[in-house]
């Protein structure tokens, strides 16, 4: 069964370098495969880059042992930036979430990540 899967909601927006907070990670334990997309909207009239990164861990506790799956580097001039990845049950742990780990945007950056989450259930 596919489903939508949203981890970080439309126009999420952040002027600094910051982290998806621990309680608003999303629990992926039962899920097969994720697609997922990273939409990027920066302000127009700045300069800079955006790095926004997936990561994955085991618990909700503290930062301590999330690791990065992948990260997107964003034109701050740019609008309608898209990247696609493909994660497979093993390449991630029991949760996601996301964080901004380089930020040099003059005024601030829209990012939205969401796709299809897939549950095949008992084989």
């Amino acid at each position: 069964m596919a489903e939508l899967f949203v981890l970080a909601p439309p126009e999420t927006r952040v002027s600094a370098a910051t982290d998806q907070p621990l309680y608003l990670a999303r629990e992926v334990l039962d899920c097969d495969e994720l697609y997922l997309q990273t939409l990027y909207s920066g302000a127009r009239d700045s300069a800079g880059t955006m790095v926004i990164a997936v990561e994955t861990g085991m618990h909700l506790e503290n930062s301590d042992g999330w690791i990065s799956l992948y990260s997107d580097s964003f034109g701050a001039g740019t609008v309608g930036t898209s990247t696609v990845h493909f994660l497979t049950k093993g390449t991630f742990l029991r949760y996601l979430r996301w964080r901004v780990t380089s930020y040099s945007v003059g005024a601030f950056g829209s990012f939205w990540i969401a796709g299809i989450a897939r549950r095949y259930g008992s084989r």
